[in-house]
């Protein structure tokens, strides 16, 4: 079957022939001399004229420029890959052919076949950054509820520790100098060992003084009877103001006097309100108090933050077990 492209390429050239031949004949008609007048100059350039447009030479040309270009299903079929000599392959070429997760010899022995495979680089030596960073995150995987057990601080807005909570604060004069007699200040300072200090005010050592008969300066004397009484009033873990109010207030509490726990009991208080000197309602409010084995104090004031611990004001002094037993 002759293609359109093929039929429009022989017509072509039939016209092309055919006007080849007409401007043969006049050129011919041109240098055509009566014969009388036989000029053989004439006649040779209307030959060569003739000659340049030569039918079959013309035929020849266009038949090269219109020949169909084979199409793409008349190609040959795919020509098969040349193997590589197996001295190439084992060079490193066999790695080209391999899957991308696959692993050659020379992967393994760190060679250069199979670039889609990297060889694991080394891990790097840690920055000091690098290794600080993974420091603290060791650091924060291993702290405890409120940073039990790490040198940071509960709260980063509450840098100061108990010691120097208690030292700013006017209230606590007496119970500064307690500790610092008892040889209790690392206790008051350790940043790691987060606590919670039932610490009594001023007020509630005066009142324990009076009621005990005896002054301050003979208490901050008697140092083995100072520090039980003072380590009573630590709890070696943070409990809030809210969890005396829950579950927590139902158990004892351990303290950091071995073997003596201290017990929660909790109330509420009702008060009037009142508008101008005109009773308008009432309101209640927990009483959280603290009972002790020779005494109990009620907390005044609740939640006063530390770096490592939590205090809770009281309004008495809490007497343990052992010093009971030794006055009597």
């Amino acid at each position: 079957m002759v293609s359109r492209r093929n039929m429009n390429g022989l017509v072509l050239a039939l016209i092309l022939v055919l006007a080849a031949l007409a401007h043969q004949h006049f050129v011919a008609a041109q240098f055509d001399l009566p014969p009388e007048a036989d000029n053989e100059q004439a006649q040779e350039a209307a030959a060569e004229l003739a000659g340049e447009l030569d039918p079959e030479a013309i035929m020849e040309e266009v038949s090269e420029a219109t020949e169909p270009e084979p199409a793409d299903y008349m190609e040959e079929g795919p020509v098969e890959a040349e193997e590589a000599p197996a001295e190439e392959a084992a060079a490193g070429g066999a790695g080209a052919g391999a899957p991308a997760n696959a692993t050659t010899e020379d992967d393994a022995s760190g060679g250069g076949g199979g670039a889609d495979v990297p060889e694991e680089a080394p891990e790097p030596e840690a920055t000091a950054n690098e290794t600080e960073a993974a420091s603290g995150n060791a650091t924060e995987e291993s702290a405890g509820p409120f940073n039990q057990g790490v040198d940071a601080c509960i709260f980063a807005s509450w840098p100061a520790t108990l010691l120097e909570t208690a030292q700013s604060s006017p209230a606590f004069t007496t119970l500064v100098a307690a500790v610092d007699a008892a040889g209790l200040s690392s206790v008051f300072e350790s940043v790691p060992d987060k606590v919670t200090v039932f610490a009594p005010t001023d007020d509630a050592f005066a009142a324990f003084f009076e009621a005990s008969n005896t002054t301050a300066d003979e208490v901050l004397a008697n140092k083995e009877f100072l520090g039980e009484v003072l380590k009573y009033h630590v709890v070696p873990t943070v409990v809030t103001f809210q969890d005396l109010l829950g579950d927590a207030g139902s158990e004892p509490l351990p303290t950091a006097l071995t073997g003596e726990s201290l017990s929660v009991n909790v109330t509420t208080e009702s008060s009037s309100i009142s508008a101008f000197g005109v009773p308008i309602g009432s309101a209640t409010a927990p009483v959280v108090t603290i009972v002790g084995a020779g005494s109990s104090a009620e907390i005044i004031q609740g939640n006063l933050w530390a770096c490592n611990g939590v205090i809770q004001i009281i309004d008495d002094i809490l007497v343990p077990q052992s010093a009971v037993s030794s006055s009597q």
